[in-house]
């Protein structure tokens, strides 16, 4: 640092005899404003993006909030349609056990055979087609 002090004085005798001497501390007050102007830029850009950082994360957490309501209301929804598809199989279970009565109150036809076709055929209608 004291060479650099030695340095300037040397300098400074020159620059006053030559006129130089306020274009010179004009020149550095420059330099010196430059660095500064840089430095408190790189700061300001570093804020900035800090900024658009928490914007983003911001806008990350409202949509999440979003989903977690929609999932919560598709739950009830799922809840409210799971009961009702219990309820209306136990009425399907209900109707089913009076058909089953139903049909087995009936007289029931007995399939001797099915035909090339698919068609089921009774022992009375396959009598009547060995018959004709």
């Amino acid at each position: 640092m004291s060479e650099l002090m030695e340095y300037i004085n040397k300098i400074l005798p020159g620059l006053e005899e030559n006129g130089l001497l306020w274009p010179a501390v004009i020149i550095c007050a420059i330099i010196l404003l430059l660095l500064i102007w840089l430095i408190l830029r790189r700061i300001r850009l570093w804020y900035w993006k800090v900024n658009v950082q928490v914007d983003a994360l911001r806008d990350v957490n409202r949509q999440l909030q979003a989903l977690e309501e929609g999932l919560k209301e598709n739950a009830a929804s799922a809840a409210a349609l799971s009961e009702t598809v219990a309820e209306s199989e136990a009425e399907d279970e209900t109707v089913n056990k009076d058909e089953s009565e139903i049909q087995v109150a009936k007289p029931t036809e007995t399939v001797s055979s099915i035909g090339k076709t698919g068609i089921i055929y009774t022992e009375e209608e396959l009598e009547m087609l060995i018959k004709d």
